[in-house]
């Protein structure tokens, strides 16, 4: 069959990952919250960048708004929140920052301590395509062995997802800034792995974003004195060939991109701020995005929302995700809590179901005790059908198929947060049951899950400062 080895590991991962997680024998050993650099980098931080030029304090928000950690909540037991969600909070996808400031050089964000760290420079000859010094060119590289701790090869799984939610993000922010933005698939090639310094054998290429800067970043970074490239302090080489699934996958998807070669498409506008959300308050909106999770549990508490509003939200995300344009093709099913509400017309609406309709408790898998379906007004489901991604997409398919789902779900989740609800997106969720619904598409696929509802009052959240 073609593409087996991608459509076996999106099964074995969507229906049998639970099978997998009691094997220790391919854990990895690590995983802090991002691997420092074997020599103290040269540093540049966000707070100084954003009282810069234009293009300095788009850099700046670019990185912060995506990656950094804006709030700590002492009731929650994944303590740190980024501007981004991600499995326990661990975040294993880095950005690389490719500019030019003079040369071309490359520059990881640090999210502890919120600033630009020097990697290294680039000389021509290394570039696998015409870069332009009006653009910055980011690399989101998933570290997917400090997820592996827990969930091994789905790991792999679980970073794209992360990937997804970061292109989401910085979508958005080029939106507000008018700059227009490419993607590019094709990246998990050695030619990128030299360009931006890591090694694609531990480090995981999900995506490359090309976004047109509003202004120049000449002389901005400097090259520091040695010109020596910095280098990642832990070695997960070991880990690595423990995976015979997962390295078979890659070894496909590196085979796709060399033969596709570099292929940039246009970003879809993401429609979060044509939906009612003013330019200006876009990054509150970032702030106020919360998992509503906490030590005791999440739940809703018992908030009726009126049949309009039901709708009148429910059209709000379709229009959202509509905009996204044909290449993603990723849409979402989303379920509306019926007992919450007045009685509610959804004749001729495929796209919204009743909870009655269903068993919530049956949409996860486990954490029952902890998660309370039952009381939340809204569950939203990212579907796709498997056989158009492997026909466009091939090998690629796997990685974008889930980070496909994060950019549905980031957008889906900023809507939900504009009407005062707490997202939490879900991955441990039961695809088995929720595709055989009699109302779901036939040969419809589940990606990715997310509840909202009402806050309790548990959780506690401690802002950081803005940069």
């Amino acid at each position: 069959m073609k593409y087996s080895t991608s459509i076996k590991f999106i099964d074995t991962y969507s229906y049998d990952r639970y099978d997998n997680f009691d094997d220790l024998e391919t854990r990895s050993r690590f995983y802090p919250l991002q691997v420092p650099m074997r020599t103290e980098p040269e540093t540049y931080p966000c707070s100084e960048l954003s009282a810069g030029n234009e293009a300095e304090k788009f850099l700046a928000e670019l990185a912060y708004y995506t990656q950094g950690i804006l709030r700590c909540e002492p009731q929650n037991p994944y303590f740190y929140h980024a501007a981004v969600p991600s499995a326990r909070g661990i975040h294993p996808c880095d950005c690389y920052y490719l500019v030019y400031s003079g040369k071309w050089i490359v520059l990881r964000y640090s999210k502890l301590s919120n600033s630009f760290e020097f990697c290294r420079e680039c000389r021509d000859e290394e570039f696998p395509f015409m870069p332009d010094q009006k653009r910055a060119y980011i690399l989101i590289a998933a570290d997917i062995w400090r997820l592996a701790a827990f969930y091994g090869a789905f790991s792999y799984v679980l970073s794209m997802i992360d990937a997804g939610h970061i292109i989401a993000q910085q979508m958005l922010i080029a939106e507000k800034y008018g700059c227009c933005a490419e993607r590019c698939d094709t990246v998990c090639t050695e030619g990128y792995g030299k360009l931006f310094g890591i090694d694609i054998s531990e480090l995981i290429p999900a995506a490359m974003l090309s976004i047109e800067l509003p202004g120049s970043l000449e002389g901005t970074f400097s090259i520091p004195e040695g010109n020596s490239e910095c280098e990642r302090a832990l070695s997960y080489s070991e880990d690595v060939a423990r995976f015979s699934l997962l390295n078979e996958v890659r070894r496909k998807v590196n085979e796709a991109c060399c033969e596709k070669g570099t292929v940039f498409t246009p970003c879809a506008k993401a429609g979060i701020m044509s939906s009612g959300m003013p330019e200006a308050d876009i990054y509150s909106l970032f702030r106020k995005r919360s998992s509503g999770q906490s030590s005791i549990g999440t739940f809703s508490m018992d908030t009726r929302i009126s049949a309009e509003d039901m709708i009148r939200i429910a059209d709000d995300i379709r229009s959202t995700v509509s905009t996204f344009g044909s290449d993603i093709m990723t849409g979402v099913t989303l379920f509306v809590n019926d007992s919450l509400t007045d009685s509610i017309d959804l004749s001729g609406r495929e796209d919204i179901h009743l909870f009655s309709e269903t068993e919530p408790e049956k949409f996860i898998h486990d954490s029952h005790s902890m998660l309370d379906i039952a009381s939340m007004p809204f569950i939203a489901v990212t579907t796709f059908e498997l056989e158009k991604y492997m026909e466009k997409y091939g090998d690629l398919a796997v990685s974008r198929i889930y980070s496909d789902a994060g950019i549905v779900m980031q957008a889906v989740s900023l809507c939900l947060t504009k009407e005062g609800l707490f997202t939490r997106p879900l991955k441990n969720i039961n695809e088995r049951y929720i595709e055989s619904l009699p109302f779901m598409a036939e040969g419809g696929r589940v990606s990715y899950m997310l509840i909202a509802g009402s806050e309790n009052v548990y959780s506690i959240k401690i802002p950081f400062s803005k940069i």
